[in-house]
């Protein structure tokens, strides 16, 4: 049974492959769809929610988390393949792709975040309760997840921080907290992040779920509620007062980074 899996996983993967080049060919012919959304956050970041209100946008499609590397232009088409086989027909001309990427190795050619078909979107959350999620998420797969949370989450502000410096152009990047996403103003937040994708009618706090949902990225219950939640988050954790120091340091250095090279909104936190 797993042979056969594997077999039927591969064999879709070469068709994804070989329609790409009319993938190509079709997106140069009919003028589009040409923008590229990558959300950029860290694991437990909010990102898989953030995909999820942008792909239930009409003028947006994703195929959530998919986790495959952006090494060079061709890639985006391989994104557009990847919506192509699941709609079963061509995005329209005026659609934007969308994807999120939480990993540095998914990004090995740095230089296409700075590709003019590319839009960036920055996702932070505060240090405790992304820490302790993540730490929940590893606790079965590693044998130090505290070590590798935290590890994970000074490594990738550092990446997000060095996205941003390298291109600077308001235009093209915004950032946004969790803590922005979910909280009383987050109205305000997905109307300013609208304005900045020229999105009309503006996202709203309602979301589709998808056949991905609970499968790609977020796996909990609360990804298929449909709608932003405003709830804290269900798992906590104690850090020596060190590491929390070094976080939340690492945090205000990022927020201040990203504040500098991109539009968007953070909702003050400051470190309790």
């Amino acid at each position: 049974m797993r042979g056969s899996a594997w077999l039927a996983a591969r064999a879709k993967e070469c068709a994804k492959e070989a329609l790409r080049p009319l993938a190509t060919a079709a997106r140069r012919a009919r003028g589009g769809p040409d923008r590229v959304v990558l959300v950029l956050g860290h694991m437990r970041s909010g990102s898989s929610l953030l995909h999820h209100l942008l792909g239930s946008h009409a003028q947006v499609l994703g195929r959530g988390e998919r986790s495959q590397p952006y090494r060079s232009e061709a890639d985006f088409d391989r994104l557009l393949v990847d919506v192509w086989a699941h709609r079963r027909r061509l995005p329209p001309p005026e659609a934007t792709l969308c994807d999120q990427v939480n990993h540095g190795r998914l990004l090995p050619a740095e230089d296409l975040l700075l590709h003019p078909r590319v839009r960036k979107v920055f996702l932070v959350r505060e240090p405790r309760p992304a820490v302790a999620s993540l730490v929940h998420v590893l606790g079965h797969l590693s044998a130090a997840p505290l070590a590798q949370a935290t590890d994970h989450y000074l490594s990738r502000l550092a990446d997000l921080r060095r996205y941003a410096g390298q291109d600077g152009d308001r235009a093209r990047q915004f950032f946004l907290t969790y803590e922005a996403l979910t909280g009383p103003a987050r109205q305000t937040v997905l109307a300013g992040l609208s304005a900045f994708l020229g999105l009309d009618p503006p996202l709203r706090e309602s979301y589709r779920v998808f056949d991905f949902t609970g499968q790609r990225g977020d796996r909990s219950e609360r990804i298929r509620s449909g709608r932003i939640s405003g709830e804290a988050s269900r798992w906590t954790i104690d850090l020596p007062p060190r590491l929390e120091a070094e976080l939340w340091q690492a945090r205000a250095e990022c927020l201040a980074d990203l504040e500098r090279s991109c539009s968007g909104v953070a909702e003050a936190a400051p470190r309790p």
